[in-house]
């Protein structure tokens, strides 16, 4: 008898090992969790905070319309909010009873928000983009990070942390998911995972919608630096449309891509103040394809359009006043208009012409359509031209507060813009206030040009 429990007894020791390591594993998981829950809670609630605030913003100088909300849902849909809270259910189910079964999935998750943050530096970096940077949950301006302001410094030291801490637990919950392996009955579950397997393929879907962000930026980004890459992308573009039969009866496909060079040409002739040599590239472009729609081919509007505003803008707003020619950019800019009625940028380029031909009620009502086309309240661009107008007009008051919101908008949006710059300081000119300094743009600045300090 006295053996029988003795035997009883050793096998309950022989049991708690086991029991042991289950209890370790269950306590691990739970602080695991609870990591998972603060990082995915600070993940949801700055996406959600970032949507919020661009959704204010977007509304801040018109009324709250329908029509304005789907145009703000359609440029940020909000699948990407939605998307954030992911990692908060990975952590709220981690600590579940049966939660171990969702461990593989916690550690891809935030793997991938780990990823996406390094991505995002790396791209800033290599590129030398002046495009924000989302780090972690933070939003980084790398040109303020680059003029030492201490909040953007602040962010981005948070966000590296936050992605530090993303890593750390992607790698715990790694050795974990290796860890419970060695539990007896965690490997027969294993075997039953349908909730798992579901949570995997979300998984997958955030992991997507994290790894495109940083790469579509970086994408941009060299689009937009390297004329190579840009040309390159166009011709493969053409020739993909070509062979899916895009292109309607008498396009072809190789003169859509030749004709998108040229006007790429033109327009780095007209930001090297070439202002003779732009206009003949333009007017060469707008001939040959004036040429084709007589013969019935109306498959190069766009282009055409394109060509007439950016014509028109700059014999609009080029630096040398000498060379502005607003008759003649009021003409292709209506023309523009003509073919593309529902681009407000277009409508924008109509109203600075008419405010430099003198046109004033002609300009107010195209800037303000121009505002109504594009996100329902304008930029800068309509804002500096609605204050010369109002200043002509000896409306001061109206014009000044023009000028302020123009001056807002420039400062948090396109501050090394020197375009921008200009239309400040000729409309700080006509206010008859102080113009702002010429500050970094001044190496370009000389006597009797639109930057030039007033004498």
């Amino acid at each position: 008898m006295d053996a029988f429990v003795i035997s009883d007894l050793e096998r309950g020791k022989a049991a708690d090992p086991d029991r042991e390591s289950a209890g370790a594993h269950a306590g691990r998981r739970d602080r695991l969790g609870v990591s998972m829950i603060v990082l995915g809670t600070a993940t949801f609630l700055c996406a959600a905070g970032e949507s919020a605030v661009s959704f204010i913003e977007w509304n801040s100088s018109g009324p709250l319309t329908w029509s304005a909300t789907s145009l703000f849902l359609g440029e940020s849909p909000p699948i990407f909010v939605i998307a954030m809270s992911w990692p908060l259910l990975i952590g709220l189910l981690i600590r579940r009873p049966r939660g171990s079964k969702y461990l593989p999935v916690a550690s891809l998750t935030f793997f991938a928000l780990a990823m996406g943050g390094v991505l995002e530096v790396i791209r800033a970096i290599s590129l030398r983009s002046e495009s924000p940077v989302l780090v972690g949950s933070f939003v980084v301006s790398p040109v303020l990070l680059l003029r030492g302001q201490p909040g953007a410094w602040a962010r981005a030291m948070a966000g590296m942390l936050q992605v530090a801490f993303e890593l750390i637990v992607a790698i715990a919950a790694a050795i974990e998911t290796r860890a419970q392996r060695s539990i007896p009955g965690e490997r027969e579950a294993a075997r039953a995972r349908v909730r798992g397997r579901l949570a995997f393929y979300l998984t997958v879907c955030f992991v997507l919608v994290c790894i495109r962000i940083p790469i579509w930026s970086s994408y941009v980004t060299l689009v937009n630096q390297s004329s190579f890459v840009r040309s390159f992308v166009m011709a493969t573009d053409t020739r993909a449309r070509y062979r899916k039969g895009t292109y309607g009866p008498g396009q072809d496909p190789f003169s859509r891509w030749a004709t998108l060079t040229k006007l790429n040409e033109a327009a780095g002739l007209a930001a090297e103040d070439r202002v003779p040599e732009a206009k003949r590239a333009y007017l060469a472009i707008i001939s040959q394809i004036e040429r084709g729609r007589k013969s019935g081919d109306h498959g190069f509007d766009a282009e055409l359009a394109q060509a007439l505003n950016n014509l028109a803008w700059m014999l609009a707003t080029c630096e040398d006043p000498d060379q502005r020619q607003p008759s003649d950019a009021v003409g292709y800019a209506m023309r523009a208009v003509e073919l593309e009625e529902r681009d407000g940028n277009y409508r924008n380029t109509l109203g600075v012409a008419y405010v430099r031909s003198g046109q004033y009620q002609d300009a107010q009502r195209a800037l303000a359509r121009s505002m109504e086309l594009r996100q329902g309240a304008g930029d800068a661009y309509d804002w500096y031209f609605l204050a010369i107008l109002q200043a002509r007009q000896g409306n001061l008051a109206e014009a000044r507060g023009w000028y302020e919101k123009a001056v807002e908008w420039t400062t948090s949006a396109r501050p090394d813009d020197r375009e921008l710059h200009r239309f400040r300081v000729e409309t700080a000119r006509e206010l008859g206030i102080p113009a702002p300094p010429p500050g970094r743009f001044a190496e370009r600045d000389e006597p009797g040009s639109p930057l030039a300090p007033a004498p």
